[in-house]
C-alpha cells in the first residue's frame, strides 16, 4: 500500500517544521510520500523533503485571499498514484515524547485500511474517552481535524477546482462514500493542532469559511449534487446528518447505524 500526504500550504517555515517531524516517522515514511502544494512564497522545495518530484509550486499568492483548498488538494490528488491519500494541514504536529504513538496509530490505520477493502474514509480524532479502535463514522462532519485518509477512486480531482473555500475535505470524502465505501474513525490520535478549526476561523471572520462563501461554493455543490436542497452544514456540526442519498447508500450496508 502506498500513501500520499496532500499539504497545501502557504508558510515555508511551518511547512519545514512539518517536514522534519514526519521525517522523524522512520517506519511510516517507508509507506509515504508528501506532495506539497506551495504559492508564491516559495523560492524553491522546502528544506528536508525527501523526494523533490513531490513538490508542486503554485505562482499566486493565496496568503490574505481566500484559500483555493478544493483546488490545491485536487492538484496534489491528481499528481499522486497512490492507493490512499492523508490530508494534513501545515500546523499539524506531535510531541517528541509522543512519536512512537503517532507512528503506531499511523501504522495501524494502514494496517486497518489494507484489511477492511470496504472502508473509503478514515478520520483520525483528538484525545476521547474512547478507546483507540476503529468505529463507524456516524458523524457527517468529515474533516482533516488529525488527519483524514481518503482512498483513491476513479475520479477527476482537478475537476473541482473552480470551487472556492474550506471544506474541501468533506467534498472530497463525500465523492468517495458515493461509490459504496463507508466512513470510519479512529480516537486518540497524538497528532495536534496549532489552532482550532475551523472554529477559530469562522470567529476570526476568514473569508476561506464564510458561510455566504461556501453555499455558493462546495456546500452549494454537495446540495445541488444530491438533491437536498434543505441539507445544511453549520449548526451543531456533531450532529450533521449525511445527505439522504449517501444516508440510505450506508444504510443498506450497516443496518441501523444512522
Amino acid at each position: 500500500m502506498k500513501v500520499s500526504i496532500i499539504l497545501p500550504s502557504n508558510n515555508k517555515e511551518k511547512t519545514e517544521q512539518f517536514i522534519k517531524q514526519f521525517n522523524s516517522l522512520r517506519f511510516f515514511r517507508g509507506f509515504v510520500d508528501i506532495v506539497i502544494i506551495g504559492n508564491g512564497q516559495f523560492k524553491e522545495s522546502p528544506k528536508g523533503l525527501w523526494n523533490k518530484d513531490c513538490f508542486i509550486k503554485i505562482d499566486e499568492d493565496y496568503t490574505d485571499k481566500i484559500i483555493p483548498f478544493a483546488k490545491l488538494r485536487g492538484l496534489g490528488m491528481a499528481y499522486s498514484s497512490s492507493d490512499w491519500f492523508l490530508f494534513l494541514d501545515d500546523d499539524h504536529f506531535f510531541e517528541e515524547k509522543d512519536k512512537r504513538e503517532v507512528e503506531e496509530i499511523l501504522m495501524k490505520s494502514l494496517v486497518f485500511l489494507d484489511n477492511h477493502l470496504d472502508c473509503g474514509v478514515l478520520q483520525l480524532h483528538k484525545k476521547s474517552d474512547k478507546k483507540s479502535s476503529f468505529y463507524i463514522k456516524k458523524n457527517a462532519h468529515i474533516w482533516t481535524d488529525r488527519g483524514l485518509f481518503i482512498k483513491r477512486i476513479n475520479f477527476d480531482y482537478k475537476k473541482l477546482s473552480k470551487l472556492k473555500g474550506a471544506c474541501e475535505d468533506l467534498l472530497y470524502a463525500y465523492e468517495v462514500l458515493n461509490t459504496g465505501l463507508l466512513p470510519y474513525c479512529l480516537y486518540n490520535c497524538k497528532i495536534k493542532r496549532g489552532c482550532n478549526l475551523p472554529n477559530d476561523y469562522k470567529e476570526n471572520n476568514n473569508e476561506s469559511y464564510k458561510e455566504k462563501l461556501l453555499d455558493e461554493n462546495i456546500i452549494g455543490y454537495i446540495r445541488k449534487k444530491y438533491g437536498q436542497d434543505n441539507w445544511g452544514f453549520y449548526g451543531n456540526l456533531k450532529y450533521l446528518g449525511y445527505p439522504n442519498f449517501l444516508r440510505q447508500m450506508i444504510k443498506k450496508q450497516l443496518t441501523n447505524l444512522i
